[in-house]
């Protein structure tokens, strides 16, 4: 039954035969105030169970409106600024909603635990952003945790105009969304549960921690990492005109493909299980470890491929106008392995491609591996320019008279062979 409380009270006092009193709060034991709940303005409700308390700020056309006086009472609402300097903000079942300004907790948190996030402009806190079930949102501003972590449990983390910005680890269980600004972590994680990471015109960095997503990365100019790694479960690694760097760590696209505008460098290795890795006008470079591309290419259009052990490639390797290199590994290719103009480098290794070998400059062999393979013609480092008196035929090309210098080691199967070969002249 709706309470009606509508006359003022009054009494009788000493010189004053009549006057108006305060207006008496309204204690429940259980119930919360609704629109048909009238009352004389300034009156307070209190629900003792839920400990959440309102006052009536106003009655039209028989509806009132009760406002939350405490955070057990729903949304807190602000048409302009909400600023806590030393406290925190907590919201435990509504929303954290300010229409036009800023949020701002200088030495504290701001926590919605079913509701979410919203500011007009700017989000700032000193600590930590927390939201389990709802969302973080900024139309216009930024958001910035100096020292603590930016965690949506469930919902997106959303900065139409500005940037996210944490002091140590930002997580969201769906999607990271920045429009214009960058996304920076000084100390922690990015991670994204089953969503995407997108920056459309900014950068995406991780001072001391990792970059995780469910699906997709996406950066207008560039992704940096570090000291942890990129890892994406189901889809692509895409930086538009910009970077993706790993500076101690491993940049892994399970599902999806890693395209770069102009370098890709990691510390120790690139994983891509069904995609491919291309990069349109700088270097793949892996300093400690291994470029696996299960089932698609590697590609570097205008710059080299270069990894610290292996390079695998499930259809191709090709680079344009740089080298292809491995320092400790293999350079292993299932279709081609290509270097329009530049050297296929293999120091401690093999070269190894289903279909073609092709190299614009040069292909150099730097040892012997004892054995040769059956099937296949393997070429060696291993010369030998001891001559003696003993003669054979060798027919020249010209008439052209002449001694060998020497004799260059194949395998044809794994059976041993000698080239001859001149030193003096042309044949």
């Amino acid at each position: 039954m709706a309470v009606s409380r509508r006359r003022k009270n009054i009494a009788y006092g000493i010189g004053n035969p009549l006057q108006f009193l305060s207006p008496q709060p309204i204690i429940s034991a259980a119930t919360s105030p609704k629109t048909s709940d009238t009352a004389e303005l300034g009156t307070i409700w209190v629900n003792k169970t839920t400990k959440g308390a309102w006052v009536l700020a106003s009655v039209a056309a028989n509806s009132a409106t009760w406002t939350p006086m405490s955070v057990n009472a729903g949304a807190i609402i602000a048409s302009g600024n909400l600023q806590v300097v030393l406290g925190d903000i907590i919201v435990d079942a509504g929303d954290i909603d300010v229409t036009l300004g800023d949020i701002v907790v200088a030495a504290g948190d701001i926590t919605a635990t079913l509701g979410a996030i919203e500011a007009g402009t700017t989000l700032t806190t000193g600590t930590g952003l927390v939201v389990t079930t709802g969302g973080a949102l900024i139309s216009a501003g930024d958001i910035d945790v100096t020292l603590g972590n930016v965690n949506v449990d469930a919902g997106n983390i959303t900065a139409t105009l500005g940037s996210v910005e944490a002091g140590t680890t930002l997580t969201t269980g769906t999607g990271l969304v920045v429009t214009t600004g960058g996304a920076l972590i000084s100390a922690g994680d990015i991670d994204v549960t089953l969503g995407n990471v997108n920056v459309d015109a900014g950068n995406i960095t991780a001072t001391l921690g990792s970059l995780e997503a469910g699906t997709t990365i996406t950066s207008g100019t560039g992704v940096t990492v570090t000291a942890g790694g990129i890892l994406v479960s189901a889809d692509d690694i895409d930086v538009t005109l910009g970077n993706v760097n790993v500076d101690a760590g491993n940049i892994t696209a399970t599902l999806g493909s890693i395209e770069a505008g102009t370098t890709l460098t990691t510390g120790t290795g690139l994983v891509v299980t069904t995609g491919g890795a291309l990069i349109s006008a700088g270097d793949i470079d892996v300093t400690l470890g291994n470029i696996n591309a299960d089932a698609g290419n590697i590609t570097a259009t205008l710059g080299s491929v270069e990894a610290g052990t292996t390079v695998t490639g499930g259809t191709g390797v090709s680079a344009t106008t740089g080298n292809v290199s491995s320092d400790a590994g293999d350079v292993v290719a299932e279709v081609n392995l290509t270097a329009t103009t530049g050297n296929i480098v293999c120091t401690a290794g093999t070269i190894d491609a289903a279909v073609d070998v092709i190299a614009g400059r040069s292909l150099l062999l730097g040892g012997d591996d004892g054995t040769g393979t059956l099937l296949f013609t393997t070429l060696t480092n291993v010369v030998d320019t001891t001559l003696s008196t003993g003669a054979g035929k060798v027919l020249m090309k010209t008439g052209n008279p002449g001694d060998s210098s020497g004799w260059m080691k194949i395998y044809v199967g794994t059976d041993v062979r000698y080239i001859p070969f001149w030193t003096t002249l042309s044949p």
